[in-house]
């Protein structure tokens, strides 16, 4: 990928800060619960180790998920980057449309974060209620990508931005 200016950028947050603080507060009492029932060994069938273990993994993860997850979006000259887990690189010789389109989250997608739906694939955050949907050559559903400044992103698209937005 180039590292010229971009178009457009934009970095928001998958999960608003004190959601993500508070899903860490109980995920914190959830492995508070886990070790208490390894340590004090509660029940007819203890929990073992490699179960606690297991529980503090996982819990981990989603905290740090909660805690770290965006969704960076960067338009250059001749592709759009989507960063979340992964970069996914769309080349503006692969679209055919795109718009500026508002959407309900739950309605339309399902819910918030990278979404696959009957609309087709969303890039979705909460706060967001638009975002520039493209349509690529040979498919029938579109990909949404949610956005604050969403004609400023589309603008970047069609290839109307300045470098340094």
């Amino acid at each position: 990928m180039p590292m010229g200016a971009s178009f457009f950028s934009e970095t928001q947050r998958m999960i608003q800060r004190e959601v993500a603080w508070a899903l860490v507060l109980i995920l914190a009492a959830a492995e508070a619960g886990a070790v208490c029932c390894y340590v004090f060994q509660i029940g007819d069938q203890p929990l073992p180790l490699w179960a606690l273990l297991i529980i503090s993994a996982f819990l981990a993860a989603l905290c740090l998920m909660a805690l770290f997850m965006r969704l960076s979006v960067e338009v250059y000259g001749e592709h759009i980057t989507i960063r979340t887990l992964r970069a996914r690189v769309i080349s503006k010789s692969e679209i055919k449309e795109c718009r500026v389109a508002g959407y309900n989250a739950l309605r339309d997608y399902g819910g918030w974060g990278i979404r696959y739906w009957t609309r087709g694939k969303g890039y979705i955050v909460p706060g967001s209620e638009g975002g520039v949907e493209i349509f690529l050559k040979g498919r029938d559903r579109g990909i949404l990508i949610a956005s604050r400044r969403p004609e400023e992103l589309l603008s970047a698209i069609r290839g109307c931005g300045k470098p340094g937005n």
